[in-house]
């Protein structure tokens, strides 16, 4: 998969299940770093690809190392 320099929002939409408001929010906050042309902000590509390299599945059930816990009353 070659990656790319930037995402703009509609593309990011389709990629994951966040609305558009959610990523312009993350991208006014700071939390997501961008690139902006003109008016336009964009994600940047090297954020995306690192974030779909961290993806994992969590919580399967039977697949848990955690110990059970028990509430005794």
């Amino acid at each position: 998969m070659k990656t790319k320099f930037a995402y703009n929002v509609n593309e990011l939409v389709e990629m994951f299940p966040f609305s558009k408001a959610h990523w312009y929010r993350e991208i006014n906050k700071g939390t997501v770093p961008c690139v902006q042309i003109g008016n336009r902000k964009a994600v940047c590509g090297w954020f995306i690809e690192e974030q779909i390299g961290k993806a994992t599945v969590q919580n399967q059930e039977g697949a848990s190392d955690e110990d059970e816990i028990r509430i005794s009353s």
